[in-house]
């Protein structure tokens, strides 16, 4: 009984180790379609700019409200890098195009939905060797229609960078956890 408690948690660890490899992988490559996008060193720590920016999008990823569904999408355009936007439409996170976007809207407002996203903590860290800045987010998102109501937790890790060109900070990689 013990070594079969044994093996599911040697099975566990070979299982997380493979999700971290993975990830590890997925983050190499994004982050080397990034060459647009660098950052100045900036120190660490506390919520910072770093913080009030991963926080605003996530409440915009995660806006299933009818009132302001399109304006997140669109913000989200502007606010995260396109090799990781087009990772986040190709696994549906995102709307795929314009035409999703208005029909997504409708739908949310047929049903009225509406969503609360509340963050618990956005955690910024000191920047990484690549010169882009960790920012962890934690919370809840709530959502009610008319059926009634669901809450979720999430915990996000972006890594932030700076547009080279439009010189505003931007989303390089997003692990949702």
């Amino acid at each position: 009984m013990n070594s079969r408690a044994t093996r599911c948690a040697v099975f566990e660890n070979l299982q997380a180790a493979a999700v971290r490899l993975a990830l590890a992988v997925l983050l190499s490559q994004t982050l080397a379609a990034c060459t647009h996008i660098k950052l100045s060193p900036r120190g660490g720590g506390g919520s910072g700019l770093g913080g009030s920016f991963a926080s605003a999008v996530t409440r915009h990823l995660f806006d299933g409200n009818y009132k302001s569904y399109e304006a997140s999408q669109k913000a989200l355009s502007l606010e995260i890098a396109p090799g990781v936007l087009a990772q986040l439409k190709a696994r549906g996170i995102c709307a795929k195009s314009a035409a999703d976007i208005k029909a997504r809207a409708r739908d949310l407002s047929r049903r009225k939905q509406t969503t609360a996203v509340e963050i618990g903590s956005a955690v910024q860290s000191d920047t990484d060797s690549h010169g882009f800045i960790p920012v962890e987010v934690q919370g809840t998102v709530t959502t009610q229609t008319g059926k009634g109501k669901t809450t979720s937790h999430f915990d996000t890790v972006y890594l932030l960078g700076m547009n080279v060109k439009t010189k505003k900070m931007v989303v390089a990689s997003i692990q949702f956890k």
